[in-house]
């Protein structure tokens, strides 16, 4: 998430928005539904 300490972010693949900014739902938007054939 956006909140994560930089040394994390930087060996991450994906950074989602902060959780206070709908994080998981951007984490869903980006790769769930993808995987269901939704889009948003």
């Amino acid at each position: 998430m956006g909140k994560a300490p930089e040394e994390i972010r930087s060996a991450a693949h994906y950074i989602s928005t902060s959780d206070d900014k709908d994080g998981i739902a951007d984490a869903i938007d980006a790769f769930l539904l993808p995987l269901v054939g939704g889009s948003s």
